[in-house]
């Protein structure tokens, strides 16, 4: 793409056919279309510094010893659906939640992502700032590893906004990459007619709320892997852990909250499922299921209407990593 404007910033994710073995990221064609829509300033280099405290006749700093180095990136996107059957394979989002801890199945006409406990995928990524003159700045990252936060409110667009990190490597310069626009009928859309339903176990579904708002956060946890066989003593990262948690607000002028402040300390026994599809096209269409304990009911005042948040920690009551599931359709 000729003439890019000097703040553009691209960003492309691949999946690992092992960790950290390989495809590399993308270096030249950005032909994922995984793009940056909502923020620019994504890259921090993390490095682990060893002060060095010898004896020495002066108190002036004699320098430090650099440890082992990371990259993070915080992509912010926008929720979309994958477009069209021939676009499904590389779904841009997709590729994100595999990092974060999450297993793609493909039925006939939909994606399909739910949480797995064994048989993580990795990722490669590849940031590209475009410059004013001359090159950019091509950044790069093997062995990506994340977590993930969406939220979405009434008449707005659902975010996403992953946290990634990998292995480090040294910024290149780079001429400006081909850039793959998202095509194939890719809309943002606005929150509305999304048919928020809440089913109590042993209940029948509550249907007649005002949604107010949600966040969804994977809760994934990611923690380096530390060797001392490794040229900067760290193997790589490791996900060891999830504590995925909801909330949704909703107003509370309805009698179908009548039992919900009972069900904070019923337990098991009155896990919520809920459910609720972003967009009506089709092949734009997001739906959400997750299954949750209540964690605590804070009430508040929206413009003079009650509301309530319904904090919820996922728990799959089968064991079977169907805590939530994300369907595109």
């Amino acid at each position: 793409m000729a003439n890019m404007l000097a703040r553009t910033v691209a960003f492309s994710a691949i999946m690992e056919d092992s960790y950290d073995g390989g495809p590399t990221a993308e270096t030249t064609d950005f032909s994922s279309s995984n793009f940056l829509f909502r923020n620019t300033n994504i890259h921090q280099a993390n490095t682990n510094t060893v002060e060095l405290d010898e004896l020495q006749t002066s108190m002036s700093k004699s320098g430090f010893a650099v440890g082992r180095q990371l990259q993070t990136f915080t992509p912010g996107y926008v929720l979309m659906g994958f477009g069209s059957t021939a676009a499904k394979a590389n779904y841009r989002l997709g590729r994100i939640f595999r990092m974060c801890g999450m297993q793609e199945t493909i039925p006939t006409s939909s994606l399909t992502y739910k949480f797995r406990s064994t048989g993580f995928e990795s990722g490669a990524v590849a940031l590209h700032e475009n410059a004013v003159s001359g090159n950019g700045i091509l950044y790069t990252a093997t062995g990506v590893y994340g977590s993930c936060q969406l939220a979405g409110a009434a008449g707005q667009v659902i975010t996403v906004d992953p946290t990634l990190q990998g292995l480090y490597a040294a910024p290149v310069a780079q001429a400006a990459p081909t850039l793959i626009n998202p095509t194939d009928g890719n809309i943002a859309e606005t929150m509305k007619s999304e048919a928020l339903v809440i089913t109590p176990q042993g209940e029948s579904a509550k249907s007649t709320l005002t949604f107010k708002s949600f966040t969804l956060d994977f809760g994934i946890d990611v923690q380096e892997n530390s060797d001392a066989n490794a040229t900067d003593a760290l193997a790589g990262l490791l996900i060891v852990n999830r504590t995925a948690r909801a909330t949704v607000v909703v107003g509370l002028d309805s009698s179908d909250a009548v039992d919900w402040f009972s069900h904070l300390t019923t337990g098991s026994s009155k896990r919520h499922t809920v459910t609720f599809t972003h967009s009506a096209t089709a092949q734009q269409k997001v739906k959400f299921t997750w299954i949750g304990q209540l964690e605590d009911l804070p009430k508040a005042d929206d413009v003079g209407q009650r509301t309530v948040t319904l904090t919820y920690r996922l728990i799959d009551t089968a064991n079977n990593d169907g805590e939530l599931q994300i369907d595109c359709f």
